[in-house]
């Protein structure tokens, strides 16, 4: 395997029986926020399936970003980590550097429907091997080490998983 430098996203999908207190609370906030959003609509839109068929995107988009309000403000509970992924040997948690959001159901009345999708992106990884599931990386851009031949020490695996894609690539000539 050519060694790389990586950014991985990892897909949270957060609803009504997500446990965590991250998730819960960044549900409910998301929730109000998309209430008070949706307000002007909520005469010709029962659902968010509903309004999208027939909003704008510009209003789509403020609803969205109304919505993420809710994610936003609760974040420094997850302090920069991201939620229930760890490296395979050592349990080292993985920092995020971006956030995409989107809201995947909702309506005015159940707010059980309720469900976000959160993804998020790390900074850059130095992809050096994998074994079978496992993904060798080390933090950060290693290519200098790699191209002066040098050993690198602070490396750890990554287990593969559905909720994981590999997002950014770019492989160390």
């Amino acid at each position: 395997m050519d060694k790389a430098i990586i950014k991985l996203a990892f897909k949270q999908i957060i609803d009504s029986g997500t446990t965590g207190d991250f998730e819960g609370k960044a549900l409910d906030s998301s929730y109000n926020e998309f209430l008070i959003a949706m307000r002007p609509f909520k005469a010709t839109a029962k659902n968010w399936t509903e309004f999208k068929t027939y909003a704008s995107t510009q209003h789509i988009n403020n609803v969205k970003t109304q919505a993420y309000k809710g994610v936003e403000g609760n974040l420094y509970i997850i302090k920069n980590l991201i939620p229930q992924v760890e490296e395979t040997f050592n349990g080292h948690r993985l920092n995020f550097s971006n956030i995409l959001f989107d809201i995947v159901e909702g309506d005015f009345i159940n707010k059980n429907s309720f469900k976000i999708c959160i993804i998020y992106i790390t900074d850059f990884l130095t992809l050096l091997d994998s074994l079978n599931e496992d993904l060798i990386l080390s933090f950060g851009d290693k290519t200098k080490e790699i191209k002066a031949g040098e050993i690198i020490q602070d490396i750890f695996t990554f287990e593969l998983a559905k909720n994981i894609s590999i997002v950014s690539y770019k492989t160390i000539i």
